[in-house]
């Protein structure tokens, strides 16, 4: 998906999951001003995550991807959430975005990857 977050932006969230009643991950992320950055903050299992930089009015690239055994959530190519899959998900069939940003656009492809079926929402 590539998105524009606009300027004075406060937050934004993904759901992404089997159905719109069972999301299988959601990032919630909010801006806030931190050593003079505006930076994403984020919730994670380690706690409240500081270090991705995004700029307010520019473009963002987000992907998802999932195989057996794992799920990521990447931004601009460099994984913030990484989920094990469960037992017997095939495919996703929901993908929510609210909040402080302008999606542009999404495509959706499937990859076949050596080692199994991999799926892949972009």
């Amino acid at each position: 998906m590539k998105a524009k977050v606009p300027r004075g932006a406060k937050s934004f969230t993904f759901h992404i999951g089997q159905n719109a009643s069972n999301p299988l991950l959601q990032f919630n992320a909010r801006f806030e001003t931190f050593n003079g950055d505006r930076v994403v903050v984020f919730n994670s299992d380690t706690g409240r995550e500081r270090d991705l930089l995004l700029d307010l009015g520019l473009f963002v690239t987000v992907a998802f991807s999932f195989n057996a055994q794992d799920m990521v959530l990447e931004v601009f190519n460099r994984p913030i959430i990484r989920l094990p899959t469960p037992p017997g998900m095939q495919v996703v069939e929901h993908l929510a975005v609210t909040g402080d940003i302008d999606v542009k656009s999404i495509s959706f492809s499937h990859l076949f990857l050596a080692s199994g079926n991999g799926n892949f929402l972009k």
